[in-house]
């Protein structure tokens, strides 16, 4: 994803990301991986859980001219800044992330276009539309609706699949003992709800027409 932003609109690249664990060592990432790709990082700050007047860091972040906005935001009080950064018009500037789409649903959560022209890389997405993905999402929503689990993110797929390659594994090893469970696990070839998934699946997430481009990985 990073490689394709970066050949498709510039090589300067300014971080935004939460400031706790999470939001800083995936910065130090984002920077490593940048700076692989022959970009450049031309701004990184960290974002506590109470500040809501964003201007003033948008102001900085337009004033370097980046290329790319890389969001690794997880606070409620975050969603002002997209919105902020919308109401501005700046969405003619990617916006890379994760957690936005991912995990916290901004696309489906936020004002129509807010999150237009972000860039996600997950391992499952719920509008994903491949017939593994799908049949997934069919099962999960006869037992789970919106009112209780509002959005199926990464992470329901990752805890799904990692609760049945356990399983397999231990009756595969025969034992619950750890080395030998995890011997079994590093040689399962599964089919999981995102498998053979394409490289950039674009999905319509709002009536609005809020875009919104996925890199999903594909597992064989």
């Amino acid at each position: 994803m990073l490689d394709y932003l970066i050949h498709t609109y510039g090589r300067k690249c300014y971080v935004v990301a939460s400031d706790y664990n999470f939001g800083i060592l995936s910065a130090e990432w984002v920077k490593y991986l940048v700076h692989e790709l022959g970009g450049e990082i031309v701004g990184c700050e960290y974002l506590d859980d109470k500040i809501h007047d964003f201007g003033s860091l948008i102001d900085r972040i337009v004033k370097v001219e980046t290329d790319i906005l890389f969001s690794l935001c997880v606070y409620p009080n975050h969603d002002d800044f997209f919105i902020q950064w919308n109401d501005r018009g700046l969405n003619m500037i990617p916006n890379a992330t994760t957690i936005c789409v991912a995990v916290n649903y901004r696309h489906l959560r936020l004002p129509p276009r807010t999150m237009e022209n972000t860039y996600v890389t997950a391992s499952f997405l719920e509008e994903l539309k491949t017939p593994q993905a799908q049949e997934f999402v069919r099962k999960y929503r006869d037992r789970f609706d919106r009112e209780t689990v509002p959005y199926m993110g990464m992470d329901t797929e990752t805890a799904y699949s990692a609760v049945y390659i356990y399983k397999l594994a231990c009756e595969m090893a025969g034992t619950t003992e750890v080395e030998a469970v995890l011997w079994r696990a590093e040689r399962l070839v599964l089919t999981v709800p995102v498998a053979e998934s394409a490289c950039a699946d674009v999905i319509t997430t709002h009536p609005a027409a809020c875009r919104v481009s996925a890199w999903m990985p594909t597992i064989r």
